[in-house]
């Protein structure tokens, strides 16, 4: 996974459990599994290193927004705020406003949602995820064990805990 471009929600002070989370905003399955995965977030945050991995078919704003915020130490805020206002994501200035709401510059914000170096990075990344034949979100992968299957949401804690207790 070390090639994959991903973003930390909290690094915890080992790194015994690593689990990568391939997920797509406008997934209806992550949405879904979005409230459960905060929940294990906060529950294992110092025991387990998660990483966040936009993977879908096209690069949309969500996306952009997102790596865009990232840039200036805001991926999480922007991450968050998005999964719990996606009614909002297709008014106008929504991404600008929230950015502006958690505190970025804002021109540097609208430069680098633009920017073709945002949209290749994720483009590469795509690439990257494909070659490892993850093809569909929810993914989670833990410790380079892939879990993929309908409702894996509900598997991921007990493989978290035999991860930790190896």
């Amino acid at each position: 996974m070390s090639n994959i471009d991903s973003h930390s929600f909290k690094e915890a002070n080992n790194n015994i459990v690593n689990v990568y989370i391939f997920s797509d905003y406008l997934c209806p399955s992550c949405q879904k599994s979005e409230k459960i995965l905060s929940k294990l977030i906060s529950k294992y945050k110092t025991k387990v290193n998660f990483h966040f991995v936009f993977y879908s078919s096209y690069i949309d704003k969500t996306a952009l927004a997102c790596e865009a915020a990232s840039m200036q130490d805001k991926f999480l805020e922007m991450h968050n705020i998005i999964f719990n206002n996606l009614e909002k994501i297709n008014q106008p200035n929504f991404f600008v406003e929230t950015a502006n709401r958690i505190g970025i510059d804002t021109l540097k914000f609208r430069e680098d949602f633009e920017s073709e170096l945002i949209l290749t990075k994720l483009m590469k990344n795509k690439q990257l995820i494909s070659e490892r034949k993850i093809y569909s979100t929810p993914t989670y992968v833990v410790n380079n064990k892939v879990i993929d299957f309908e409702n894996s949401i509900f598997h991921l804690e007990s493989l978290i805990k035999t991860k930790l207790n190896d």
